[in-house]
């Protein structure tokens, strides 16, 4: 099953494959990495440095698809590619969209497996 944020079809697979248990723990990595990601970015989107960017969306667009998160990975990948070539404004901007879709994304993340849910 899959909806506008996550294609819930890779997690099954990853359970049937790993078990509940272990991919709640990848979640959960997933879900404190990304508060870290966001931290940093909330910082690029005033002040945006183009490499750092590209960098972390090349991180985010790595781990979101090996999870399911197929909208934020083609979002963070885009960006990867774009962001050496915006101006500062719309770097800024991009920066914010990317930062709405991690928190959709995280947020569906929880509603699935709320035991992964920071503390």
């Amino acid at each position: 099953m899959s909806d506008a944020v996550l294609d819930q079809t890779i997690l099954t697979i990853l359970e049937q494959r790993l078990g509940r248990e272990r991919v709640v723990k990848v979640v959960a990595a997933q879900l404190s990495h990304g508060a870290e990601l966001l931290q940093a970015l909330t910082a690029l989107q005033q002040a945006p440095d183009p490499a750092r960017i590209k960098a972390i969306a090349h991180q985010m667009a790595g781990s979101s698809g090996s999870i399911g998160l197929t909208k934020l990975g083609e979002m963070a990948g885009a960006l990867e590619m774009e962001a050496p070539d915006l101006p500062p404004g719309a770097l800024g901007e991009a920066v914010g969209r990317l930062m709405a879709q991690m928190r959709a994304s995280f947020a569906r993340l929880v509603e699935i497996y709320p035991e992964a849910a920071p503390a």
